[in-house]
């Protein structure tokens, strides 16, 4: 499971939202990560971190901390998603 410090590594740009804001968000977004899917802990961790700042982005809570993102970046991060998505499930894996 992502950490908060993992989270606000690799997104700085929400730094200042709150701290228990953003745990929540990682924690509902674990819920929703599959990690046999991903088949690594990093790519599961990246997927968790990607649902999390979409989250962060859609909430209303977000316009009031005011968090610096461009208009689009929940359509950067769900398209991020979604090829890391592309990525962990499709054909077969040579390892």
């Amino acid at each position: 499971m992502a950490s908060l410090a993992d989270f606000r590594s690799r997104f700085p740009e929400f730094d200042e939202a709150p701290d228990a804001f953003v745990q929540t968000a990682l924690d509902d977004a674990e819920l929703s990560v599959n990690r046999d899917v991903y088949g690594s802990t990093a790519r599961a961790d990246l997927a968790q971190m990607l649902k999390t700042a979409i989250h962060l982005t859609e909430a209303p809570r977000a316009r009031q901390m005011r968090i610096n993102i461009p208009g689009e970046a929940i359509l950067t991060y769900m398209h991020r998603l979604q090829i890391l998505q592309r990525a962990s499930t499709m054909g077969l894996r040579v390892f």
